[in-house]
């Protein structure tokens, strides 16, 4: 299968203000811009010089609400005067804002740019948003599956930061100031790693033009130097049993593995081993899926979920069922066998075609294609890149990093109703 990138070559330049630009003509029906701030949740501490400066759990994700609050004014206002739908995203390593829309695309483009060189960090400002971020905090702190995935963090890791919420707990939020959300703005939003990418039907050389000219509010500065994430190899817990107020049982099983590099195509790999393995084992498609449904140890399929930040990946899958000590047997003995008849390369090859086919479908959507490459970008990567190491994964591959999972890196909880005995 080929990789279909843009059609049109991107036209890249850098703003005296330290933004990278990338224009690229695409005969969409909209305009698409996003702009792109290194900065994510799983950021903890950095170096500037000699000083070392802590982040605060969730500051990332606070941040990104409080860029909105102009001096007299929601920014959200402007957007919808000039008929642009504006959004915003914090991730682990990244924060996202974009604009949408078919008209005034340039002018809301400078106005995107204004926004995030401003800040108005007031007291009372940070007060207001810290109530509405701790109401979006409790909005998933009930659910089940939320439960159910902080339990597995619990279990496996010890301080990486992706066992927390990328919008923080309550506690952190409650410790935030105007004075940490104004030293963290001065060190990432004038980094000189920040992004705009603009993709649709513009002319090009006006858009450069413009850019060019925009008077900027900020000095350009260099990139933080990011102090790691250190996180011990080994698991907290093995197994847990968790009682609650559910209608059928939960089975959890969670895997912790420490990898030994930060390099982005080796991260990126290992992410696709494990996604494949995984898949290969226990997806719907599979007979063991087939068998525990037959025996009436699972209901529907399994839940995966699957991070990799820093060297640290953590893979977790969940299913309802009220006989969950019976179903983790069968599991590890899923895992463990020598004589797996789910694990071919027949299913290899025609999960890797469905892969692919996934992939260069997301890519469809202007809006997640755009999104991506962005995404692939700031890591260190392109998006042919990511496209050909999944073009590139072998059978062989997949049986190696199998081999390298051990007992020890597997963590397991059972939830149980409250009237059934474990």
């Amino acid at each position: 299968m080929k990789f279909n990138g843009f059609n049109e070559k991107p036209v890249k330049f850098m703003l005296e203000n330290g933004l990278n630009v990338e224009l690229i003509y695409a005969p969409t029906l909209q305009t698409y811009v996003e702009y792109d701030v290194p900065l994510g949740s799983i950021h903890t501490a950095y170096k500037i010089g000699n000083k070392t400066h802590q982040l605060k759990p969730g500051i990332a994700h606070f941040l990104e609400h409080m860029m909105y609050m102009m001096k007299d004014h929601d920014a959200f206002e402007q957007f919808h005067k000039l008929g642009v739908i504006a959004n915003a995203m914090t991730t682990y390593r990244q924060t996202t804002y974009g604009v949408i829309g078919h008209k005034n695309m340039l002018e809301a483009t400078l106005y995107l740019l204004e926004m995030l060189e401003t800040t108005n960090f007031t007291g009372e400002r940070v007060q207001a948003e810290k109530s509405i971020i701790k109401e979006e905090i409790a909005m998933y702190d009930d659910e089940v599956d939320t439960i159910v995935q902080k339990k597995m963090f619990d279990q496996l890791i010890y301080e990486h930061p992706i066992k927390y919420e990328i919008t923080g707990r309550k506690s952190d939020i409650s410790i935030i100031s105007a004075k940490d959300l104004q030293r963290v703005f001065d060190h990432f939003y004038t980094s000189d790693k920040r992004q705009l990418l603009i993709l649709g039907p513009i002319d090009v050389e006006q858009f450069k033009h413009a850019l060019l000219n925009y008077e900027s509010l900020i000095t350009k500065t260099k990139h933080p130097v990011i102090l790691n994430n250190d996180e011990p190899k080994s698991i907290k817990s093995r197994e847990e049993i968790y009682h609650l107020k559910i209608n059928v049982g939960v089975f959890n099983m969670g895997i912790k593995c420490i990898l030994d590099t930060k390099e982005e195509k080796v991260l990126f790999k290992t992410e696709l081993y494990m996604l494949f393995l995984m898949r290969m084992l226990y997806d719907t498609s599979t007979n063991f899926q087939e068998q525990m449904s037959a025996l009436n140890l699972m209901i529907d399929g399994f839940n995966f979920n699957l991070i990799l930040e820093d060297e640290t990946l953590i893979f977790m899958m969940d299913v309802e069922s009220d006989h969950s000590f019976d179903l983790k047997k069968h599991v590890l003995n899923q895992f463990f066998s020598t004589d797996n008849k789910d694990l071919t390369k027949e299913a290899f090859i025609a999960l890797k075609k469905a892969y692919l086919g996934h992939f260069m479908m997301a890519l469809d959507d202007i809006e997640n294609r755009l999104f991506l490459y962005g995404k692939y970008q700031l890591n260190g990567i392109s998006l042919e890149e990511a496209f050909n190491l999944l073009d590139g994964i072998t059978y062989q591959d997949i049986l190696d990093f199998k081999a390298s999972i051990t007992k020890d890196m597997f963590s397991f909880s059972h939830f149980i109703k409250n009237d059934q005995n474990s």
